[in-house]
């Protein structure tokens, strides 16, 4: 019988590093070779970073072990194992969306048909755009809780006037599955049921079957994040690890926040450990911020003290109105002055833990720390937050790391060289970019697209040829010699006058950044705007929280359950602050957070 070591961590304690740590260990001292290791998470991302620890100490490429080992999420571990092919499998594409727009006979939209929507990862069902996503994603989540759909449907009808009614809701999932039938097409819900010995027919709720895949042979498994898990997760987690040595579970009960979405962290909770252990510290969270998180969870009915020490850093909380415009000044202030001290006005110490940030959480969204992070509760607040910023100019990014304005390298490289440009020189990579974003009537040649699309453009000499450092990208010549490379005469007046700017979408509020903040904080902003449940696992130094509510939140708290997972969002909220968290209060708002500060 596998030997279960469960470790629990707070915000900010170094749990998933202490779980590589682990790993480390198994490979060092127990015999085993990266391929004898399972690691599981959530992400692609973090499986990859195990992947490349894992593959550091045995020369083994972290590529290899992502594709041949066990470095995978859940779902990848099934794709594999039950043998899928790949146009089985519902994936959230255009393809995908097309084949369910007409065997549903419903409107689509994009976001409906996202992984994050439909399979799990979303932070509010209700951002789905039409009653069929909003359908759709209350039957997977009545999947992912082996549950019958109307178990489902009943507190979203309460909790949000958007649900449509039963009756529909049931027509639709029997259109689905039918379609599913007939076309031989799977979702991610059905791999999972696929492998635990699970399938559904019709909303009434799962049925055994027998189980489909092998059981790999692997000595040793690591699971991250397990409270996020839901039952038909937990199925799949007790299978896949069944013929394992040792399992490593690595979780923190109080923020799971994605309940309403199928998790449960008693699943993990249930395992039968042999050890368990309680990470001492918070490298991430100062005492005034860690006592805030902690009086939080002191409502809930399943609270039990950590004892979880704050980081050794000063930090503090603020309050401000919504409406005041000094938290803004504050952050324009520091975007133009960036400093290296702490939010109390002391000297930042070394941070010797920052190695705790995993790649990630940084390909999230920037390769470097923010140093400002704002969050709401929904993202319609999140979006409330955004335009306040862009009135200003506010170069930010987004925590989920889709594309934004201020997040399109095509477009700010363009931007940067036709700035480069105004003062006479042109390289050739800006150029490049140039000519995929402009339009080529008035502007380029015919065929100028197409040659630039080359490696080496026709009639251009190669950097080796010319002695230009760092390779052919930085080629360059006079504007007012463009011509050469296919821009029209009437490009290069645009250039040296500065009309170019209308050539470009959104250029204008570029050129204001940069004279507002400078170039660095255009090209690598260092402000991330989203919800709690987008940021969860990331940090900033300094964390403005608006805390006004929805109505859906309220309702949802009438119930225990719903007011303990309210509670774990609140924590996860404000530990997202290594310095400062400020509190952002709407005075007239119907609904807001009753945070015990």
């Amino acid at each position: 019988m596998p030997q279960v070591a469960r470790i629990i961590g707070g915000a900010g304690t170094g749990k998933t590093t202490y779980l590589l740590e682990r790993m480390d260990a198994a490979l060092s001292t127990g015999g085993y070779t990266p391929f004898d290791v399972g690691f599981c998470s959530f992400t692609r991302a973090a499986c990859l970073e195990a992947a490349r620890r894992a593959g550091a100490k045995f020369d083994v490429d972290p590529a290899d072990l992502a594709q041949h080992g066990w470095f995978k999420t859940l779902h990848a571990c099934c794709y594999r194992l039950v043998g899928i092919k790949g146009n089985q499998l519902l994936a959230g594409n255009k393809k995908d969306r097309e084949w369910l727009t007409a065997a549903l006979q419903e409107e689509i939209s994009e976001t409906g048909t996202t992984p994050d929507l439909l399979y799990g990862n979303g932070d509010d069902v209700f951002a789905a755009r039409t009653d069929a996503d909003r359908i759709l994603s209350l039957w997977s989540t009545a999947r992912s809780r082996l549950v019958t759909l109307e178990k489902v449907w009943e507190p979203a009808r309460y909790c949000d006037e958007r649900t449509p009614d039963l009756a529909r809701c049931r027509e639709i999932v029997a259109r689905y599955e039918q379609a599913k039938r007939i076309d031989g097409r799977i979702d991610f819900v059905d791999l999972l049921g696929r492998y635990a010995g699970v399938r559904w027919s019709d909303a009434r709720g799962p049925r055994e079957t027998t189980a489909l895949g092998d059981i790999p042979d692997v000595p040793v498994w690591f699971l991250d994040e397990q409270q996020d898990t839901s039952p038909l997760l937990d199925r799949v987690s007790r299978r896949l690890v069944s013929r394992a040595r040792w399992i490593y579970l690595c979780l923190d009960p109080f923020q799971a926040i994605y309940g309403w979405n199928g998790a449960d962290a008693r699943c993990a909770m249930g395992w039968p450990a042999k050890k368990q252990q309680v990470m001492p510290r918070t490298w991430r969270c100062p005492a005034p911020v860690q006592q805030l998180g902690g009086r939080i969870l002191r409502s809930c009915t399943d609270y039990w003290d950590r004892q979880i020490a704050p980081a050794p850093h000063r930090g503090e909380i603020t309050a401000a109105g919504w409406r005041e415009a000094e938290w803004l000044e504050r952050i324009c202030d520091e975007i133009r002055h960036p400093t290296s001290t702490t939010a109390s006005g002391g000297r930042q110490p070394p941070d010797q833990h920052a190695n705790r940030v995993t790649t990630a959480t940084a390909s999230r969204a920037t390769s470097r720390r923010p140093t400002h992070m704002l969050l709401a509760r929904s993202n319609y607040h999140a979006s409330r937050i955004a335009r306040r910023l862009d009135a200003l100019h506010i170069p930010w990014l987004p925590t989920t790391g889709q594309p934004n304005r201020w997040n399109a390298p095509v477009r700010q490289a363009a931007i940067m060289g036709f700035r480069i440009a105004q003062d006479g020189y042109m390289a050739l990579g800006p150029w490049r970019q140039i000519v995929r974003q402009i339009p080529s009537e008035g502007n380029l040649v015919r065929g100028t697209k197409a040659r630039f699309e080359e490696t080496t453009p026709s009639g251009i000499a190669a950097a080796e040829d010319s002695g230009t450092p760092g390779g052919d990208e930085w080629l360059s010549i006079e504007t007012s010699r463009l011509t050469e490379w296919g821009a029209t005469e009437a490009l290069i007046r645009r250039i040296q006058s500065g009309e170019w700017v209308s050539l470009i979408d959104g250029a204008a509020a570029v050129l204001r950044a940069i004279d507002d903040y400078g170039p660095d904080a255009v090209e690598s902003p260092r402000v991330l705007v989203g919800t709690i449940h987008s940021a969860k696992g990331m940090e900033a130094d300094n964390v403005y929280l608006l805390t006004t509510l929805s109505h859906q939140v309220i309702r949802g708290m009438e119930t225990t359950a719903g007011a303990d997972e309210e509670r774990r969002v609140q924590y996860v909220g404000v530990t997202r602050a290594r310095h400062r968290l400020t509190l952002l209060q709407e005075g007239d708002a119907r609904y807001a957070m009753d945070l015990p500060t």
